[in-house]
């Protein structure tokens, strides 16, 4: 009946209504859980997105330190002017030491890692004077960095502590969080090599260098203050090869001591006083104030000790007021500027300045000749000295003066500018003309520079060179670009002069103008230049100083 029906529908309705609300229910668990889930996994975000951003934080913290490789006297070394460069080599994965155990009233604990590294300790000193001892990578002009060696310490341990809240338990194997405790390792090591020992005594002992290093501090020091002023660098880097460090360190240092010397055999520091007496190849003997070029002289090879007529390409003469008496063990006596070059039997081309009493110097015959006493004098009243060019083999005989006179071999002088021609130099060709011919040039390419003559152009370059080369890193630059230079056209590179050539600027004080600049349009006389030389070399592979002067001229 109708009553009854209406019964089952208001049934159904109130069951419909209860599912309803079951479901309703249900969704709002669902929901609620949901929620919950969303929470959670939103914190776990948020704390991975920490982890991260504290991982990427320490590492550029350690780039960074890496960088600027600050120091403070030395840092952990105890040596001024001193600083270092370690490397991290991590050995497995930090192992946990103790299980993370949530004491009643704490919301997290502390898990102590064992890390195992090697760690490699780079040792540099800065050359640089002006630096002070406080100094670091930043702070020490690139060229003046002398790296002196390294030390490695291997299989190495440490122990770091990280705290873990109770939502991170979950987190102590994760590769970002080991990957932190590396970063917090390295950043321990970076403390250390500033000086701030106090933060990282386990790491302290690493950072002071062996004897070995210790002692060439000192050894390169003395070096160094030998190329400054000329005087005893074979000496100083004598004992420096007695340090036995590195082979590679003692490499480029030498290719610093070649460039030092290479500046000081420039004919303007390497003659010889008028009256000493040149071998010819035709067995006379002539004043080396006498000698004139195309004249063939008696030349060596020191390797091979074979005998050779050389003809004179270009003969020199300058002042000096510092000569080195050598007295020999035969009684002869032979003087000389401290610049030159005598081959010494089982040491080779040694500086006047730097031969000692005893050293055997190479005659004719290829047999040594005593040296029995050295007096270096410097201070005299300005006097004439000269020297030659040679080609071929570059090597001529002077001859002592005595009853028992012998011929020892010598090095000729470099005349910075006598490799016109080669690979193209043309300071000769461009910078040394007459007035007219630079106006007519300038009128061509715009501007136009000229020296006073040439001699005036070989005296002022040479000495310039001379100059830079000795000014504190100057050595280091020069041997670094010649080192660069050999690497790029061995590999077939084609040269480039806007990024090969090696470009260096010096002014002569006490000088007046060394001459004259020209511009399109401007007077026919030219305008007098100061007394800064501009100078531009060139990488010459097969050249004996693997450079020329490309091109040179005042400013």
């Amino acid at each position: 009946n109708s009553a009854d029906a209406a019964e089952l529908d208001a049934a159904s309705a109130r069951g419909a209504a209860t599912a309803a609300e079951t479901d309703a229910a249900a969704a709002r668990g669902v929901a609620d859980q949901a929620e919950r889930d969303a929470t959670a996994a939103e914190a776990s975000a948020a704390r991975a997105q920490e982890l991260a951003r504290e991982a990427q934080e320490a590492a550029t913290r350690t780039e960074n330190a890496a960088e600027r490789e600050t120091v403070t006297t030395g840092g952990a070394t105890g040596i001024g002017q001193m600083f270092t460069k370690q490397k991290v080599e991590q050995l497995g994965d930090p192992v946990p030491q103790n299980d993370c155990v949530l004491d009643i009233g704490f919301d997290g604990c502390t898990v102590k890692y064992k890390l195992r590294f090697n760690v490699t300790i780079d040792f540099y000193l800065c050359a640089d004077e002006d630096a002070g001892a406080d100094v670091s990578a930043a702070t020490c002009p690139v060229d003046s960095i002398v790296w002196l060696g390294s030390e490695m310490h291997e299989n190495q341990t440490a122990y770091i502590d990280k705290y873990f809240s109770r939502l991170e338990i979950t987190m102590i194997f994760d590769k970002m969080v080991l990957q932190t405790l590396w970063h917090m390792l390295v950043d321990d090591f970076v403390e250390c090599a500033k000086g701030s020992v106090s933060g990282c005594l386990w790491a302290a002992s690493n950072f002071i260098p062996g004897k070995k290093i210790a002692e060439a501090v000192d050894a390169v020091r003395a070096l160094d203050a030998a190329m400054k002023t000329g005087i005893g660098v074979g000496d100083a880097y004598k004992v420096l090869k007695n340090v036995d460090l590195d082979p590679q360190v003692l490499a480029a240092i030498e290719r610093e001591v070649n460039v030092i010397e290479d500046a000081l055999t420039a004919c303007r520091a390497n003659s010889f006083p008028a009256g000493t007496q040149v071998r010819m190849a035709d067995g006379s003997y002539r004043s080396v104030d006498a000698v004139r070029v195309g004249e063939r002289v008696l030349a060596s090879d020191p390797v091979s000790g074979a005998l050779a007529s050389m003809p004179v390409t270009d003969t020199f003469q300058h002042d000096t007021e510092r000569l080195v008496d050598l007295t020999m063990a035969d009684g002869s006596t032979l003087s000389s500027t401290a610049g030159h070059k005598f081959f010494v039997i089982d040491r080779g081309w040694t500086l006047t300045s730097d031969l000692a009493v005893g050293d055997r110097l190479r005659d004719a015959q290829g047999t040594g000749r005593a040296v029995e006493a050295v007096r270096d004098r410097s201070g005299l009243e300005p006097r004439a000295v000269y020297d030659l060019t040679v080609g071929g083999l570059h090597t001529f005989f002077v001859r002592t003066q005595g009853a028992r006179a012998q011929d020892v071999l010598v090095h000729n002088c470099t005349n910075i500018i006598a490799d016109e021609g080669i690979e193209g130099a043309h300071t000769l060709e461009d910078h040394v003309l007459s007035d007219a011919a630079a106006w007519d040039r300038a009128q061509l390419k715009g501007k136009a520079t000229k020296w006073t003559d040439e001699a005036t152009a070989a005296r002022a370059v040479s000495e310039a060179f001379v100059q830079w080369a000795q000014a504190p890193g100057n050595a280091a630059v020069l041997a670094k670009w010649v080192s660069k230079q050999a690497q790029k056209r061995g590999s077939g590179a084609i040269f480039n002069p806007v990024v090969d050539l090696k470009g260096l600027r010096w002014e002569l004080r006490n000088e007046g103008s060394l001459g004259k600049v020209f511009t399109k349009g401007g007077a026919r006389d030219g305008v007098a230049t100061g007394s800064t030389v501009v100078i531009q070399l060139k990488y010459v592979k097969n050249h004996p100083k693997k450079y020329v002067v490309y091109t040179s001229y005042p400013e």
